[in-house]
């Protein structure tokens, strides 16, 4: 059973607009027709100094008083009809969307749990809750990921040494209704086997601003007394609810063997990878990984490889590579 206030509002409605307009026509005709005034004249004496003086006052009156009150009701109804009409759909509106807003939610959280209930009965529990925590429950995630990895010979000293740049970066989306925190760490020690240098470090927000991550060189950044050189960075970044974020992060590494053997693995899930291997010439470049996904050699070129990982990557999976010359092969020597 509808409320009287539900009939009323839904009365108004259907039938405010036509309502009002008819009203506001008719008020308006009315006020045309009751637009007649009719002179009326007074005289009015006055003394002044022993003097009488006259004064006629001429006086406008309306022929139709009680036409122009109707018709000021009828104008003074349309509008407040009018006006009514528009606030009760400005609110139906807003209703309707609080509506869909709820549906939708409804909608997710029926899906989540349709989704676990298939994953229990398929999946191992101990592998089940790496994915729930990791991707089900998650706030955030990491898309469009690019390794870019270019290498290069140099020459030091009289040796020949290699030289590997990497150009990581992601986008961070942030898919919950809340603000979210994305901590960016990289750091890396100079050791017998390579020296590390970061290039640059940047954040792209959506509005094209680029802000820049202070660089920090510190010794014995782990506490272990050996006086080692660490370089590291560490910066917070806060993302509004449905926005994002783009990470690029550029460093170098010299290898002092003539030979590179690297790994490369995700500290958190990431959706779609793409990996670009740049070598010169005269050598060799093999990759193995450990992704779920398959890793699809898009392009094969002597100086360039290409790999596309289409899919989801889990947290510490990823890729261990070598380059070496064809013909000296890995030696220290």
């Amino acid at each position: 059973m509808k409320s009287e206030k539900d009939k009323i509002s839904l009365w108004i409605k259907k039938n405010a607009l036509p309502l009002s307009l008819s009203l506001i026509i008719i008020g308006g005709y009315f006020v045309y027709q009751s637009n007649e005034y009719s002179v009326s004249s007074r005289t009015i004496s006055s003394v002044f100094n022993g003097k009488i003086t006259e004064s006629i006052i001429y006086q406008l009156n309306k022929t139709k008083p009680f036409l122009d009150i109707f018709a000021n009701v009828c104008l003074t109804l349309g509008i407040a009809l009018f006006i009514s009409a528009f606030f009760i759909r400005y609110i139906e509106e807003d209703e309707r969307k609080q509506l869909e807003e709820k549906l939708s939610k409804f909608q997710e959280d029926t899906a989540k749990d349709a989704i676990l209930s298939v994953f229990k009965t398929i999946i191992d529990m101990n592998f089940f809750s790496i994915i729930q925590k990791d991707l089900l429950n998650a706030k955030s995630i990491r898309k469009n990921a690019n390794w870019q990895y270019d290498i290069s010979e140099i020459e030091d000293s009289g040796t020949v040494k290699l030289l590997l740049k990497r150009t990581v970066s992601y986008e961070f989306h942030n898919i919950s209704q809340s603000q979210v925190e994305e901590s960016i760490r990289f750091r890396s020690n100079n050791n017998e086997h390579c020296k590390t240098d970061i290039i640059s470090a940047k954040v792209r927000h959506p509005s094209g601003n680029e802000e820049n991550i202070e660089l920090i060189d510190d010794k014995d950044a782990d506490g272990n007394g050996d006086g080692k050189k660490f370089i590291y960075l560490h910066k917070n970044i806060c993302i509004d609810p449905e926005k994002s974020i783009e990470v690029v992060l550029v460093f170098t590494q010299l290898f002092s063997h003539g030979y590179i053997y690297e790994t490369h693995s995700s500290r958190h899930p990431i959706i779609n990878l793409m990996i670009t291997v740049n070598i010169p010439k005269n050598y060799n470049f093999e990759l193995f990984h450990t992704f779920s996904s398959k890793a699809r050699l898009k392009i094969d070129e002597p100086d360039k490889r290409v790999y596309v990982v289409n899919g989801a990557i889990f947290k510490g999976q990823g890729v261990e590579f070598t380059c070496y010359n064809k013909h000296k092969g890995i030696s220290k020597n």
